[in-house]
This record gives structure tokens, C-alpha cells and sequence, in this order.
């Protein structure tokens, strides 16, 4: 996780405007519980999306569930709740929270290994960033944005493409008002400039934008943040490497020390590898041995911490959903029940109005064909306006246009997020309008898919069948091809075969 990145989403959440009771609440969970009782935070979180007043708070609410839920290592769950809080605003022209929600799911996708999935949702966060109407949110939000397009780019070694972004990004922020504390934002940028010109080793550079983060982050509003701490260590490994082992010295103790009084665990693991390579590099075994246990015992004390608390949050989220589950059977059951009411005293008023007196003798297998058929029909509409339809499908549509359905962690619930409804509508929307259910529906888009590239682009024809199961986001090679020859009514090879068969026909007319 970058550190950044999480100091970014707690200064989004709280930049909200909140009612006395939303906000006595709200602060309560971000103060004490989410560090010291999460379980506790996670719960007060759904009571926060209750409570809220509008769909701002509500974002908020989600958003901070999200944070929790990603704070302690449970990316796929965080995922699903910022789709759910991207849904909200889906259908207004709210683009700040547009560009938010969808530019910590490109972090969280990218984080949980999701690229595809991760660059299409920060694609949509920047087209969203540039319709933000506030020139000085519209700014932050791009400059930010920049930084995530540079983590893509670092992740894969490309650090040249990541110096153009973070540069681009100190275009935005040095428009930015003073009251958005552009300084820290710059001085985050420059820091991360510093070690990407270190890995291009280029320590001249990199001393330039370290010294440049550390100025900005002085006249900041948050001078005393960790950020300092990332920094010292930059300076130090960058000393290091120009084998001044004095200077290297200094800096790195520089950044222990913050390290330790803010006790800031990514900051920790960063400086205790930085101090070991030290160590190592001067043969001090003694503290080489020392920093490679505080190192060791950290992560593991953290992996565990971590564990317990999630298997706490998994079980709570758990039960929350079977509660929902039975709220939603126990209404379903007395809805039935009622219905069944209304039409026994319906048949009997109807009767008794014929003169028929025999009531006692009705049976359900007397009941009439056409009241059957109009009871289905009653019960497949579920008295779902036309207004909702209309949304479900305009919502499909955008699914289908984006390709979410590419990425193999897709789920139902994801989906049902996705389009802002209920999972009951998505249902008989999909069996109504477009025949199938999901799986039938995901499985014949990720098919068509991968029949226009084989159709469009000759070197999908040189591909291997595991390539494009995995290309479509299909879990395994017999799923792929089952599905494709549903589709096709062809195994992809054939498939594959005949598309060969007649590029070589038509080459051969040619000539």
C-alpha cells in the first residue's frame, strides 16, 4: 500500500460537510476506532449509512468503510464498497465524486493486481476530473491522478513515463490555491520524483527533488507528516549510492527517528530494509542482525495483527449479509402470504357475486388458467416502475460499452453495485429483456468479445486457448471453451480453424 495514497483518502473523506449527529459519529470512528477497535469502526460504518442525510454523506460513509476494510488488508471487499459508492453517483453530474471514488478504485484495483480493470476505472476518473467545475478541485484532482498513472508506471520499471506524469502533475498543482496546500501536494510529487531519478541513476536529480520535498513539505500545512521520514530516507539512499556512507548515515537516522515517533509502519519497514542494506554495505553484522529482526518481527506482528482483524471483519460482514438475506426472505414469505389472502377473498367476492355458494369446494387445481397466467405475470413484474427499468438497462449498456466484464474477479454483487439497484430487479431484467441470467449474460459477452479480436485482429488466430480464457476473464481453459462453443456452437479451435480457412480463400482470389 502507499503511504501516500492513504494519507490522500482520509483527507478526501473528511472534506465533506456533515450534519452534528453524522459528524460527532464520523469523527469518533476516524479518531479512535479505526485504530484501536476496527471491528467496532466497520460496524458504526453501516450505522453511518443509515443515518445519512443525502447521498454526500452516504459516499462518505462508504468511502470510510472502504478505508477500513483496505487499511487491514481486505482489497476485494474495499473494492466492492467504492462500487457501491460510485453507483451513487452514476447517473449525476457530481464529477468530484466521480473522480474520487473511481481514482481510489484504479489504486485499489492496481494494489489487488487488477491493471485492466484498475486503468479503464482511472481513465473514467480523469475524463470525470476534467468536468469538475471547481477550477481548484478540478487541479488537485488532476495532479493527483498524474501520481497514479506514475505508480502504473513505476510498477512496471518504467520510470521514465513517471517522471513525464508526476512533472505533468506539478503543472496542476502549482495552480492550485493556497488554502488546498499545494505545497504538500508538490512536496508528495517531488519526493516520489527523487527516487525514480535514483533508480535511473541519476543522484544529482534525485538530490535536487529531495531537497525540493523537503522545502515544500516545511512550508505545508502538515510539516510534521511522515512524508518527511520517506524523505530523509530518499536523501540517505541516495549518499549511499554516491558511497558517502557518512551522509547516508545522518539521513537515515533522520528518518528512523521519524519513523519512530510516528510510528508509521510502512515508514518503519521502509527505513529498517534501508538501514539493513546500510549495515550490510559497511559490515556492522551486529546492527545488520539487529534491523533484519525489528524488520521481521514488524511484518510478522503485522501480518498477524492483521489477519485477526480481518477474519473479525469477514465474519461481521458475513453477518450482515445473512441478516439481509433473512430480512429479505422474511418479507418475500409474508408478501407471499398476503397475496395468497387477497386472492382467496378475492375468489370468494367473486364467487359470491355469481351466486356461487359452493366456496367450501374450491381447490387450487380448479383455479382458473388465466388468473395462473396473471399471478405470474404480477409476481415476474414485482411492480418495478418503468423508470427503474429504463436504468438497469441504460446501466447494462454502459457495462457492456466498458468492458468491466473483462475482469475475472466480476461477480454478481459487483454488478448489482454497478448499476445502483437491487440484486431482485438485476435479475428479472436480465431474464425479461434479455432472455438469460448472469452467468449465461457474462459468459456470452466475454465470448463476443473475444470473437471480434479473432475476427478484427489476425494475431488473436496465433494465440493459445489459455491465453484468451484468461485474456476474457474466464477462470480456466474448459470453462472458455464450453462457453465459446455455446455461443458459436464451435469449439474455438474450430472456430479458429474455419476464420484461417477463409483468409486463405480470399488471399488466394486475390492473387
Amino acid at each position: 500500500m502507499k503511504w501516500t495514497t492513504l494519507i490522500l483518502i482520509f483527507t478526501w473523506i473528511t472534506s465533506f460537510s456533515q450534519n452534528s449527529e453524522f459528524d460527532s459519529i464520523y469523527n469518533k470512528i476516524t479518531r479512535n476506532l479505526v485504530s484501536t477497535r476496527p471491528v467496532t469502526a466497520l460496524v458504526t460504518t453501516d450505522y453511518l449509512y443509515e443515518i445519512s442525510g443525502n447521498q454526500i454523506e452516504q459516499a462518505k460513509a462508504l468511502m470510510l468503510k472502504a478505508s477500513i476494510l483496505r487499511q487491514n488488508g481486505l482489497t476485494s471487499e474495499a473494492i466492492k464498497v467504492i462500487e457501491q459508492a460510485d453507483g451513487l453517483f452514476s447517473l449525476s453530474e457530481n464529477y468530484i465524486y466521480i473522480a474520487r471514488f473511481n481514482g481510489l478504485l484504479s489504486t485499489l484495483y492496481r494494489e489487488n493486481g487488477i491493471t485492466s480493470s484498475g486503468k479503464r476505472a482511472l481513465q473514467k476518473a480523469i475524463e470525470a476530473s476534467k468536468k469538475i467545475k471547481s477550477k481548484n478541485d478540478a487541479l488537485r484532482f488532476q495532479g493527483n491522478l498524474q501520481q497514479e498513472l506514475a505508480y502504473y508506471a513505476m510498477e512496471t520499471g518504467d520510470h521514465v513515463h513517471a517522471i513525464i506524469y508526476l512533472k505533468q502533475g506539478i503543472e496542476f498543482f502549482n495552480k492550485l490555491n493556497k488554502n488546498y496546500d499545494p505545497n504538500f501536494h508538490l512536496a508528495t510529487t517531488h519526493e516520489l520524483l527523487g527516487k525514480n531519478y535514483l533508480l535511473l541513476k541519476k543522484p544529482d536529480s534525485a538530490f535536487i527533488y529531495f531537497d525540493l520535498a523537503l522545502q515544500n513539505l516545511q512550508n505545508s500545512q502538515n510539516p510534521k507528516s511522515p512524508l518527511k521520514g520517506f524523505i530523509y530516507n530518499g536523501l540517505g539512499a541516495t549518499y549511499q549510492y554516491q558511497d558517502d556512507f557518512e551522509n547516508a548515515h545522518i539521513y537515515y537516522l533522520k528518518g528512523l527517528d521519524v519513523a519512530e515517533t510516528s510510528n508509521f509502519y510502512n515508514l518503519k519497514v521502509e527505513v529498517y530494509k534501508a538501514l539493513m542494506d546500510y549495515y550490510r554495505a559497511t559490515n556492522e553484522d551486529d546492527n545488520f542482525i539487529l534491523f533484519s529482526e525489528k524488520r521481521e518481527k514488524l511484518i510478522n506482528i503485522a501480518r498477524q495483527t492483521q489477519k485477526n482483524i480481518a477474519n473479525k471483519l469477514i465474519e461481521r460482514l458475513q453477518e450482515k449479509e445473512n441478516s439481509i438475506k433473512f430480512k429479505n426472505s422474511s418479507a418475500l414469505f409474508f408478501g407471499a402470504s398476503l397475496l395468497g389472502i387477497i386472492f382467496v377473498l378475492g375468489v370468494y367476492y367473486y364467487r359470491s357475486k355469481l351466486g356461487i355458494s359452493n366456496f367450501q369446494g374450491i381447490s387450487v387445481n380448479n383455479t382458473p388458467r388465466n388468473v395462473e397466467t396473471l399471478t405470474k405475470i404480477v409476481e415476474e413484474k414485482n411492480y418495478m416502475s418503468q423508470e427503474t427499468e429504463k436504468h438497469i438497462l441504460n446501466k447494462l449498456k454502459e457495462f457492456e460499452d466498458s468492458n468491466y466484464f473483462l475482469d475475472k474477479n466480476m461477480s454478481f454483487s459487483t454488478l448489482v453495485g454497478f448499476i445502483n439497484s437491487n440484486s431482485k430487479y438485476l435479475r428479472q431484467v436480465l431474464k425479461n429483456n434479455k432472455n438469460t441470467d448472469y452467468n449465461h449474460y457474462i459468459n456470452e459477452l466475454r465470448i463476443n468479445y473475444v470473437v471480434n479480436k479473432l475476427k478484427t485482429n489476425p494475431d488473436y488466430l496465433n494465440y493459445k486457448i489459455s491465453y484468451l480464457a484468461e485474456e476474457c476473464g474466464f477462470s480456466s481453459h474448459s470453462k472458455f471453451s464450453a462457453s465459446f462453443k455455446n455461443v458459436t456452437q464451435l469449439s474455438p479451435s474450430e472456430f479458429i480453424i474455419n476464420l484461417r480457412d477463409k483468409a486463405t480463400n480470399i488471399n488466394s482470389d486475390l492473387t
